[in-house]
């Protein structure tokens, strides 16, 4: 392979920069003689191949400044504890307000913790954040005079602060080398093949035997510019990027792409060239597939009635998919879902049947959201159409609804829409998830997924119920908050299942709300004081589902104009 292949092709410059071009000729043709063609040696060693990378890395991104707005130490300091799972321009968004607030460590040191937690909310974990910052700052006054140390032992020893914060500090501030390994880090030097290592502990100190000590600080700026321009996390620029020759990653993706285009083409080939023959033939297998699939589900039955039965993973393995889809699903900026609500209820000999579908699309910080709600009866009957858009505003939710094509704007709370936000709604489920086990594994959009039944603990059910829709549906009936909260008490668990892929992604869950809606029902009709039997309400089903997809992927959400300058309501109309 030839060197100007190894490299990258050449980009063709305007005349104006032929000495610059030139030089870089000179450049790479040095370590062409340095690294490829030395005697004995047909490849490159990793350092050899980092020298490569760190130059193309200065070229393309050259030394990068800090991303965190801050004006001394303990502004970094705070602004990159904030940055945790929270994006740069959101933490500089919060602290432009937040510095002018708090002028100084002493400030931040006597902070109402319940104010300061109201001023971070937007970033996400405000509540740990808040109580980080207020002991960390306290520390500071107390130990080092209101300085922040610029040692890394004494960085640590900090609430709230661990490595990455630390580094982050010490190389942007007191530029003393160091490594900071986020995310992005983590990601482009595992493709590169310049570690294999997961904790990023382990990374940092592999990334300090690689890289020279002086291209440390310059080296974090560029992997994270790099990340996030074209090694994206779910949708890699492959064949933009410039390090393509030297990323292992980068190429088993590359090929991997290729196998699948393959096998399409393939596939479309095939499909075209059927016949009535070939068709009758598929109707046959589908018809013994059937019977084989029959079979297997009589055979499965006796074996669970046997005792024999078995699941999908194990109870360590079912804890470790958890676990890797906490991390994936927080790194989760937008994406797209479906919800569908079923009730079904019987007075007597009547039934009812309502199934209320949302179209959804969202984008966290800021939280914004696009909803196309339509709801029917059992006949048929559209009994809600309705579009929504929602942005936050000052701590607040500024909403937009068209209903009988007329606009009205609303200002909400901010976990007013909680329902519909996927992503909260998940991070909450994950971690309170009890008695769960993978029970099989489904394609959802064609994507393998493993199925895992659970329930919700219990200290959780009140704030599922709320976000779920079930506080307001309860309070419409005449059903009291304290009384809702006793209900809630004596509900013996809330099903709840989880379909998760194997990145972590939590394709679709589903929640079982059977028990509590019949609850509801029965405290209702008591404070109605209806005692006939006839006027009994049996809740048969009453389900929530979310199916997600288009993970990081969401287009910019944009707000019609018409809605923007809409008639203002409050809450109560």
């Amino acid at each position: 392979m030839e060197w100007s292949d190894r490299i990258g092709k050449e980009r063709k410059k305007p005349t104006a920069f032929a000495d610059k071009q030139r030089g870089r000729e000179i450049f790479l043709g040095k370590l062409r003689e340095i690294f490829l063609f030395r005697k004995g040696e047909g490849r490159m060693t990793k350092k050899e191949k980092v020298t490569i990378i760190l130059e193309l890395l200065r070229e393309h991104y050259g030394p990068t400044k800090c991303y965190l707005d801050h004006e001394n130490a303990w502004q970094l300091l705070i602004a990159t504890m904030l940055s945790a799972q929270c994006t740069d321009a959101r933490v500089n968004l919060v602290t432009k307000d937040l510095f002018k607030k708090y002028t100084s460590v002493k400030d931040f040191a006597q902070a109402d913790l319940a104010e300061l937690e109201q001023d971070i909310h937007s970033t996400g974990f405000y509540h740990n954040k808040a109580k980080n910052i207020i002991a960390c700052c306290q520390k500071l006054l107390q130990d080092y005079n209101g300085e922040v140390p610029s040692d890394i032992e004494q960085l640590t020893a900090l609430a709230g602060v661990g490595r990455k914060t630390a580094n982050v500090v010490r190389g942007n501030w007191y530029h003393i080398p160091s490594v900071v390994v986020d995310t992005h880090v983590k990601r482009v030097s595992n493709l590169l093949g310049l570690t294999k290592n997961e904790d990023p502990v382990k990374i940092e100190f592999d990334l300090m035997q690689l890289v020279p000590k002086d291209k440390w600080i310059d080296i974090n700026t560029q992997m994270i510019a790099h990340g996030r321009k074209i090694c994206i996390a779910r949708r890699p620029k492959c064949q933009e990027c410039f390090l393509l020759p030297y990323c292992t990653g980068g190429k088993a993706l590359e090929k991997e792409k290729q196998k699948k285009e393959k096998r399409h083409n393939k596939y479309r080939k095939d499909t075209e060239t059927q016949n009535k023959d070939i068709e009758q033939r598929h109707r046959k297998e589908k018809t013994e597939m059937k019977l084989k699939k029959l079979l297997a589900a009589a055979l499965a039955a006796a074996l669970t009635l046997a005792g024999c039965g078995t699941t999908v993973l194990s109870a360590e393995e079912t804890k470790e998919l958890l676990a890797l889809s906490q991390k994936t699903m927080a790194t989760v900026e937008s994406m797209a879902a479906e919800m569908t609500m079923e009730m079904d209820m019987s007075m007597g000999e009547e039934t009812a049947e309502t199934t209320t579908v949302a179209k959804i699309l969202t984008q966290q910080n800021p939280l914004r959201m696009q909803m196309n709600l339509s709801a029917t009866l059992e006949d048929g009957t559209e009994a809600q159409n309705m579009q929504m858009y929602a942005e936050e505003e000052d701590g607040k939710l500024r909403t937009y609804v068209l209903a009988a094509d007329t606009w009205y704007s609303q200002t909400m709370e901010l976990g007013s829409l909680a329902q519909y936000n996927a992503e909260e709604n998940v991070t909450l489920y994950l971690s309170n998830l009890a008695d769960f086990s993978a029970t099989a594994t489904e394609k959802i959009n064609d994507i393998e997924a493993t199925k895992i039944e659970g329930t919700l603990k219990k200290d959780v059910l009140q704030k599922v119920l709320a976000e779920s829709g079930m506080t307001e549906t309860a309070a419409a009936m005449g059903v009291t908050e304290e009384q809702l909260a006793a209900l809630t008490e004596s509900v013996k668990s809330l099903p709840l299942t989880l379909w998760i892929d194997a990145d972590g992604y939590v394709l679709k869950y589903e929640m079982n709300l059977t028990e509590v809606m019949q609850k509801i029902m029965d405290k209702a009709m008591e404070a109605a004081d209806s005692t006939d039997a006839s006027s009994a309400v049996k809740v048969e089903k009453t389900s929530i589902s979310m199916v997600c997809s288009q993970f990081n992927a969401v287009k910019e959400i944009t707000i019609p104009e018409e809605a923007k300058s809409a008639e203002s309501i409050s809450a109560n109309q």
